[in-house]
C-alpha cells in the first residue's frame, strides 16, 4: 500500500528492480526494420553526456548486476521500450 509508509528512494528502488527490456526478437529479425536502421544510421545516433565507461566502473559492485547491465547496454546502444512496429492498422513504411 503506496499510503502504507515512506516510498522507497531511486537507489533503493535499483537494489530489487528487473532488468530493462531489450527489445522483443522478432523486431531484431524483422528486415524491414533493420534494413531502414543500416540505411539511415542518422536517425538512430546513440548519444549521451553520461560517461558510459566510468558509470559502469561506478557501479561494477552494485548488488544488482543484472539491472546495471541493462541500463548500461540500453545507454550504448539505445533504449527500446516496449518496442512494437508490427502494428496491423500502421503501414509497414512511410517515405
Amino acid at each position: 500500500d503506496i499510503n502504507s509508509g515512506p516510498l522507497p528512494n531511486t537507489a533503493d528502488w535499483t537494489e530489487h528492480a528487473e532488468p530493462l527490456p531489450r527489445p522483443p526478437d522478432d523486431e531484431l529479425a524483422n528486415p524491414i526494420v533493420n534494413q531502414t536502421i543500416h540505411d539511415n544510421p542518422h536517425l538512430f545516433n546513440v548519444s549521451t553526456p553520461i560517461n558510459i565507461d566510468l558509470f559502469e566502473e561506478l557501479l561494477a559492485t552494485h548488488p544488482n548486476q543484472p539491472f546495471v547491465r541493462s541500463v548500461v547496454v540500453g545507454l550504448r546502444e539505445g533504449f527500446w521500450p516496449c518496442a512494437d512496429t508490427c502494428q496491423d492498422d500502421y503501414p509497414t513504411t512511410h517515405d
